[in-house]
């Protein structure tokens, strides 16, 4: 019943309007019939229930868009953690396969298999952390000297966190951040 008044109310607004142009452009006479022409048709289409369907979409579009914003911006962060979940588990395998004589930065040599798998991340919001034989090494990109530490049965934990970019069409669903985890423990050759 309110929907009803508003239109009604918005008619006879639209109506006053059409009326005020009519008389104010009587003196030109193209312009009065073709003026005149139109407001006939605009009076018989604004009576009947022909706009509510227009009402009707107008108000239920931008919560349709704002659900399907969300849909997309979901999509968003679930495909950086898989994708972050997949480069973490190359770079794990990676790691504990490596013997203490292949390389002497065994850190860098693994962030460097984490990015190269991660090609839609940004590797300035990657940060890596090790674990080597029990002793953490924090966040690191580096750990040269502690390839001794790589010894055949021992378990190596790389844990990595990227901080979302959830940006759609220029606007930012997380303007403080958000951060996406994966970390896996592979057993040493």
């Amino acid at each position: 019943m309110k929907i009803a008044k508003i239109h009604h109310k918005s008619t006879r607004v639209l109506m006053r309007i059409v009326n005020g142009i009519a008389k104010s452009t009587r003196a030109n006479g193209a312009a009065r019939f073709l003026l005149g022409r139109s407001h006939s048709r605009l009076r018989a289409g604004l009576r009947g229930d022909e706009g509510n369907a227009l009402i009707e979409v107008a108000l239920i579009l931008p919560v349709l868009l704002s659900v399907l914003m969300g849909i997309f911006v979901v999509g968003i962060a679930y495909n950086q953690q898989m994708v972050l979940t997949n480069a973490v588990n190359i770079g794990g395998q990676y790691l504990g396969a490596l013997t203490p004589n292949t390389t002497t930065d065994p850190c860098a040599d693994t962030v460097t298999q984490i990015k190269n798998a991660a090609p839609i991340l940004n590797p300035a919001n990657l940060l890596v952390s090790f674990t080597l034989e029990g002793s953490s090494l924090g966040q690191t990109n580096s750990c040269s000297g502690d390839q001794s530490d790589l010894n055949s049965q021992k378990n190596v934990t790389v844990t990595a966190k990227y901080q979302c970019n959830l940006t759609i069409m220029g606007i930012n669903f997380a303007p403080s951040g958000c951060w996406v985890y994966a970390s896996v423990t592979e057993l040493g050759n």
